[in-house]
């Protein structure tokens, strides 16, 4: 990963879980983008696919941020759909373009869709919730909350696919 940091190398820091990704909002990174999100002990580290250039042999994969996992507040387990399928979200703790909340807490909510299957997507939320949970201390249920795909319209970009869908589906209702 070009541009990671130094710092992500350490003994006390082991490798859990990787996944490729679609982001669905401008929480992680720019909506429309691929992600690959790599877990490890610590810190989720969020870097971004380059386009291949021809010719070149640059890095397939560009650091992006580097998430400390107890800047997690919750993990969003959105149930499949028909229209929505292997989508989860990460709301958490930011320093920067944030929302402050009633409590005065900056917080961001990132809305993600797994290339993988759903068998995977359930391993990595549950791997994610067990590792935030271990570094926040707690039970790693406590950090999943399951969501209904109509609750995610307000969270994602009016202009997407996904919002026309959900939206549609919430006026058929």
């Amino acid at each position: 990963v070009d541009g990671c940091p130094v710092e992500v190398v350490s003994s006390n820091r082991l490798f859990i879980s990787r996944v490729d990704v679609s982001t669905l909002n401008d929480g992680l990174y720019r909506s429309g983008e691929r992600l690959a999100l790599y877990l490890l002990t610590d810190v989720l580290e969020v870097a971004k696919w380059r386009n291949r250039s021809h010719g070149k042999s640059a890095p397939l994969l560009k650091h992006i941020q580097l998430l400390p996992l107890n800047n997690i507040i919750s993990i969003w387990d959105v149930q499949d759909g028909e229209e929505c399928k292997n989508i989860f979200a990460v709301k958490y703790k930011s320093i920067e373009n944030a929302i402050i909340d009633t409590n005065g807490q900056e917080e961001k909510l990132s809305v993600l869709q797994l290339f993988d299957d759903r068998a995977f997507k359930s391993k990595w939320v549950n791997a994610l919730a067990k590792q935030t949970a271990e570094v926040n201390g707690g039970k790693p249920e406590s950090f999943v909350q399951q969501m209904e795909p109509s609750e995610l319209a307000s969270h994602v970009k009016k202009s997407s696919k996904l919002f026309k869908k959900l939206r549609g589906k919430t006026k058929a209702e």
